[in-house]
């Protein structure tokens, strides 16, 4: 049960849409934590090596959206 199921009680409709947002969001935003995490515990372990490298930067953002 949670805040979208009625846990403290009824949701008005006009809140819904920002609930369930604010639900994706707080998922990606901890997905990304739990990446960071783990790329610095290879890092820190020696499991993984990075090579950095110049990037077209436009173009990854471009990627991105």
């Amino acid at each position: 049960m949670n805040f979208l199921d009625g846990l403290f009680g009824p949701i008005p409709d006009q809140h819904r849409p920002w609930l369930v947002l604010i639900r994706e969001q707080t998922a990606r935003l901890s997905a990304l934590v739990g990446d960071l995490r783990d790329l610095v515990h290879m890092e820190f372990h020696g499991d993984l090596r990075l090579s950095p490298e110049p990037v077209a930067l436009d173009a990854a953002i471009r990627g991105a959206l």
